[in-house]
This record gives C-alpha cells, structure tokens and sequence, in this order.
C-alpha cells in the first residue's frame, strides 16, 4: 500500500524524478576491477541533473561510459577510494580538490550493493575560496602592525587585534566596552561625528590623538571605510602609531627654525619673529625695543682657548639672556657672537633699562671651563621702535650703531640709539 501511495505504482519513474531534483549531484556507478581483483576504473549507471551541471557535462557524454573514458589523467586515489566503498560496503565522507575540474567537493560515498557505489556531492568551491580569504584576514587581521577596530555605526568596537590591545593597553574583553569616541582625545572628538559620516560614504584618512588606558595619548593616522557584513554595517579602522613621525617632523622644524649651538632662534626665525612684532606693534600702535648684543673680544677667545671655549661662551651667553628676559621677549641669534633681544609692549626707555640692568648682572659671574674661570662682557646697543626706525633693517642699523658706542666705553656696558 506503501508503494502505490508514493510512486503511485511506478516507483522507477518516482525515483528518478526524485533524484533529478534533488540539489545534490548524484551519480550511480558499477566498479570495474582487473585481473587481480583490484578496482581499476569505475562506470556511470545513472545520473541527476545536478550533476551535469556541476561537472559541464552532458547525459551522452555520461551514460556508459567509464570515468577514465572522461577523465583520462583522474587520480589513482579516487578509484582506489571508491573500490573500497563498493566492494567492503562502507560509506565515506569527505571533502576533496578535483584536479581536473579546479573544484572543492563534499562527497558522501555508499554502496547499494556490491561491485556499485553512489556518490552525493555538491560544489564547495566558493565556500572552501570564503574560508581561505578569511583565514588570511585573520593571520593579517592578528599580526599586523598597525592598530585594527572594527566598530559598529555608533562607535562601538566589536573587534580589535592584538597590536591594538598591546598599543592601548586593554586586555580583549575590556576594549569590547569601549567605542572609537571613548579612546579618541577630547581635544579630537568634536571632529569626530564629521570624520566618522565620511567614512561611511567614500572612506577618510585624517589625524588624530588617541588614549591609552593609563591616561596618556599619542597621535596616530586613522584610516576608516565603512563596509556591510553579513547585511550589518561595519566600520573598519586601521590606525597607526605616528609619535616617531612626529617626532621626526618636530625635529624637522626645530632645526629650521633654532640654532643647534645655542637652542635660541636662528637668523631666519628671528627675522620671522621681528616682522611679525613691526606688523602687530604697527596694529597695536605699541613700541618696542631691538637690543643688539655682541661678547667682547669673542675673537680672542676663541684664539686663546680654541673654538670649544667659543662655543661654551655663546652657549652660556644665551642660556644668561634666557635667564633675564620675559616669556614675551624673543631672542635669537643673529650670526657668530651676535644676538638679538625683541622687547615688546614698552613705554618707554624706562622698561628698557629695567632689562638690560637684568642681563648685565647675569654677565658678572665668571664662565668656567676646563676647571679655569674668566670673565666674559658684553656690549648691548638698543633702539626703538617706531621712534628710530619702522622696519627690521633700519632698526637693527641703529641698535648696531647704538653697541658700537658702547664698546667704546669697554667692560659690561650699553648704548641707546640716538640721532
């Protein structure tokens, strides 16, 4: 009764509409074996249509024909496999590359009877290609050198690989509670919002400072895009400690723009600094006083002692102008023994005075060198702005004229500028 109520009668007609449908490939085959009684080729019975599409076959290239007939150069391993299977009667799984093809196959394997075996396999290529892609995003993803978040829209990080938790100093489990916001500086995070709406439309590379888990920050370059991942929207961070580059760039600038002797401003700076004063005194409607100073017998020095006495002088001359100025004031050096003092916002040669009395106590204290002293003195030539002169270059010719007269006077002495 069984019978009639599923194949209505004609089960053989049943069955082979059953296995066309089905998604599996299907194949029945009959084991051929040589003299010896050992599995030497096999051949199709009977196939389904998924089978054809799988292999790019057709029926009449199929029915009756032995799988060397199709496949001349097939492995040894898949007969041997197979003859197991139809002659023991065991069944098999497993999954396997077909050479011939350049597919991944999950097969199962059985016997209906003996001396024949049925193969179910279905195509795994793509998921076998998925799985490999992923495998090498995981060994890249762990053992990259850069810092890697994967974040959620809002900010939330989902995931983080090692680097970023060595870099930030949380462990797996405590960098999950955090999001990009909270590891962003406050001083970033009101760019943030903008930033983050770039990254979800066509990607964004900017700089940032982050922080650290003890408090501290550093910079970094953040690279953010925006992706879907199983239908969920994932922001993919890539972030890269930039402290040496930084540094680097700060070296950089410090250099172009300070004396490597004496750490006070170079030529060119100082002449940066000093338009700048005549622009905002000239706005501001302030004065300004240009001291010119220069050590005495410098030349002497350097004859007598030789050139790292020199250097140790100019090195002391400018740590001693430090000591005596204000924050406001600039100094620099303006080329072998001569700097320069800009003093803004003065009334009058009354502040003035009050510097350069500051700066020639410095000098009374010897300079020691070897474990030998000696006294080093200065002359100081000053002028003013706008009273003498409105630009750097006459104002400087007056502060020079201004120090010449007050080398005439000898020892620790000064000049103001007069006509």
């Amino acid at each position: 009764m069984l019978k009639n109520y599923i194949c209505h009668g004609d089960c053989e007609e049943y069955l082979q509409s059953f296995i066309n449908s089905m998604c599996e490939a299907f194949a029945l085959h009959e084991i051929i074996c040589d003299d010896e009684g050992n599995p030497c080729n096999y051949r199709f019975l009977a196939v389904n249509h998924a089978f054809l599409e799988m292999t790019g076959l057709t029926m009449e290239e199929v029915m009756g024909k032995t799988v060397l007939d199709i496949y001349p150069d097939l492995e040894a391993q898949w007969i041997e496999l197979y003859g197991r299977v139809a002659l023991s009667g065991t069944s098999s799984q497993f999954e396997r590359y077909f050479l011939t093809l350049g597919k991944h196959f999950k097969v199962s394997a059985f016997s209906p009877m003996k001396g024949q075996f049925i193969t179910l396999f279905s195509d795994i290529t793509e998921f076998k290609k998925a799985d490999a892609a992923l495998k090498k995003h995981q060994v890249l993803f762990e053992n990259a050198q850069d810092i890697v978040l994967y974040a959620k829209p809002d900010g939330s990080i989902i995931d983080a690989n090692k680097n970023a938790l060595y870099k930030y100093g949380y462990s797996y489990d405590e960098i999950l509670l955090l999001s990009i916001q909270s590891i962003s500086n406050p001083s970033v995070r009101d760019r943030l919002e903008e930033q983050m709406k770039r990254a979800d439309t066509t990607g964004v590379v900017f700089e940032s400072i982050h922080v650290k888990k003890d408090g501290t920050s550093f910079p970094v370059e953040v690279s953010a895009k925006s992706t879907v991942i199983e239908d969920e929207r994932v922001r993919i961070h890539i972030i890269r400690d930039i402290t040496e580059r930084k540094r680097a760039e700060e070296r950089i600038v410090y250099l172009a723009n300070y004396d490597s002797l004496t750490g006070i401003a170079n030529r060119s700076y100082l002449m940066q600094q000093f338009d700048a004063t005549i622009e905002q005194a000239a706005r501001g409607n302030f004065k300004f006083a240009i001291m010119l100073l220069d050590v005495n017998r410098f030349k002497a020095i350097n004859d007598t002692y030789g050139h790292n006495a020199g250097d140790k002088v100019l090195k002391e001359t400018a740590d001693r102008i430090k000591n005596s100025v204000r924050k406001v004031d600039t100094i620099g050096r303006l080329g072998g023994d001569e700097f320069i003092i800009i003093q803004p916002f003065i009334k009058g040669k009354e502040d003035v005075s009050a510097l350069v009395q500051r700066i020639l106590k410095e000098f009374e204290a010897p300079v020691e060198l070897d474990g030998t002293k000696f006294n080093i003195s200065i002359s100081l030539g000053i002028s003013l702005y706008p009273d003498d002169a409105e630009d750097a270059k006459n104002l400087i010719h007056c502060a020079d004229t201004a120090m010449y007269k007050a080398k005439q006077k000898g020892g620790n002495s000064f000049d103001l500028y007069m006509e």
